[in-house]
């Protein structure tokens, strides 16, 4: 930008008679989530579509947010259903445990006894483990990718009033700065008002 900004200033001799300016278009800085209505209606369509691994997937991704490197690194021994959690581990080696929600319970459980898989927890039809790419093609049948059902997952914690800590624990985050990136700046007045009014009512 600044060798085209010298140009334009040497174009903009009166000698040559060009004028261009240059215009910044601003930075679109909004991540892009499902809304609730959004959610409800993929899962229905997963639902629809009777494949109990691809459910299982959804809310995978969906529920704990998750990469889809992560996911298709987990293996049987990292899910434990009885706790309710599951131990996933990064590309730097490290690790976290992140719960499970009920409906996440209960479709894994669902996938489990079909499929029954042994060592990795996400296989192909012929047993493999599943690649990234086969997982971002099923998805792109539902018109999602895995990182917009990870901003999800991070924007309705953090729209719930969750810490960003926890946040950043949850998501594996090395740096706690992008998880503030989903804490909304624009704040409307009327909750503004309302702050105020709900902390200060008390007082005479």
């Amino acid at each position: 930008l600044g060798v085209i900004r010298t140009l334009t200033r040497f174009l903009k001799r009166p000698d040559v008679g060009l004028d261009i300016r240059i215009k910044h278009a601003p930075k679109k800085d909004e991540i892009d989530v499902l809304t609730k209505e959004e959610c409800e209606g993929l899962l229905a369509e997963v639902r629809e579509s009777r494949n109990a691994r691809n459910e299982a997937i959804v809310l995978t991704l969906l529920h704990t947010g998750i990469r889809v490197s992560e996911l298709c690194g987990l293996d049987l021994t990292d899910l434990d259903l009885e706790r309710g959690v599951v131990k996933v581990s990064d590309t730097h080696g490290d690790e976290r445990v992140i719960p499970l929600t009920d409906a996440l319970k209960s479709s894994l459980m669902a996938y489990l006894d079909e499929v029954q898989p042994v060592g990795p927890l996400f296989v192909s039809r012929s047993r493999e483990r599943l690649t990234e790419r086969s997982v971002q093609y099923m998805l792109k049948k539902f018109h999602v990718n895995a990182q917009k059902l990870r901003h999800t997952f991070c924007q309705q914690l953090v729209d719930r009033g969750v810490s960003l800590e926890v946040v950043s624990r949850l998501a594996g985050h090395r740096d706690i700065n992008v998880t503030r990136r989903y804490v909304k700046t624009a704040v409307e007045g009327s909750e503004l008002e309302r702050a105020i009014r709900e902390t200060f009512s008390h007082e005479g």
